[in-house]
């Protein structure tokens, strides 16, 4: 098993703030106790989540007490007692308010502790499904990058019709890995009745290789197509959403020749 992506999973955060079902909490134990290295990185977020927690501590206000002890004092005078035959009320009275005192303070602070550990973890896994995020889509660009400096790869630029002058799309073509890429440049929007559909124009005449969607905005997607050997054209029609069995001339918006 891979240790450290197991560590980096996100998991460890959410057994410290017991957000995991049993089964998963009884993984992450047995795996503590297997991997000294998951057992301390537990270690490590219990104690950086305390250290925290600790940091925004409040202390009990200075009339704490007061109002404590407002609360003790009886609403109707009491008798008149010598001092000595008052010192063990008086005793008992500052032995209460120093025990009311701690509850409090302990109470206070530890639900204080408590949430700020919520929210630091909570803020951790945020920002680890970010990085996620940002790791699988530096993925998806190094992937698209290696398609367009594979040397292997024959462009074919599919310019715009008189439709369409703007228009323009590209198919990377590779016969040794017998692979095949659609990259959307600019094509018109359409309604949702509409799909585009390219179509690999070989011996026997055109054949779709799929109907597809515009991108969003200043996204770069490329399509992975059935590979066609030995196409002799690509081009785009607008089709009916699902696509046509064959294409609409009159609705090509780009074409492109291999031997251009």
């Amino acid at each position: 098993m891979d240790i450290k992506a197991y560590i980096s999973s996100g998991i460890l955060e959410q057994y410290v703030l017991d957000k995991l079902p049993e089964s998963q909490r009884l993984e992450v134990e047995g795996m503590a106790r297997a991997y000294p290295e998951v057992q301390a990185e537990i270690d490590a977020i219990e104690t950086a989540l305390e250290s925290y927690a600790l940091s925004q501590a409040v202390t009990p206000s200075d009339d704490l007490l007061d109002k404590i002890q407002s609360r003790l004092t009886p609403k109707t005078p009491a008798k008149t007692l010598p001092v000595a035959s008052k010192l063990p009320l008086i005793l008992g009275a500052i032995i209460g308010l120093l025990l009311m005192g701690a509850i409090y303070y302990l109470y206070t602070s530890g639900n204080k502790e408590k949430a700020a550990k919520t929210a630091l973890l909570e803020q951790l896994l945020q920002q680890e499904i970010e990085c996620d995020e940002v790791a699988q889509e530096n993925r998806r660009l190094l992937e698209q990058l290696n398609i367009l400096r594979d040397p292997s790869n024959q462009t074919i630029i599919m310019r715009g019709t008189p439709l369409s002058p703007k228009a323009v799309a590209s198919v990377y073509w590779n016969q040794e890995k017998q692979t095949a890429y659609l990259d959307v440049i600019e094509l018109p929007e359409h309604d949702q009745e509409k799909q585009y559909q390219l179509w690999a124009i070989v011996d026997t005449g055109p054949q779709s290789l799929g109907v597809f969607d515009l991108p969003a905005a200043d996204t770069i997607v490329f399509n992975t197509l059935e590979f066609v050997d030995n196409p002799a054209a690509f081009a785009v029609t607008l089709e009916p959403r699902g696509g046509s069995v064959g294409p609409t001339l009159d609705a090509m918006y780009v074409l492109g020749s291999r031997g251009e």
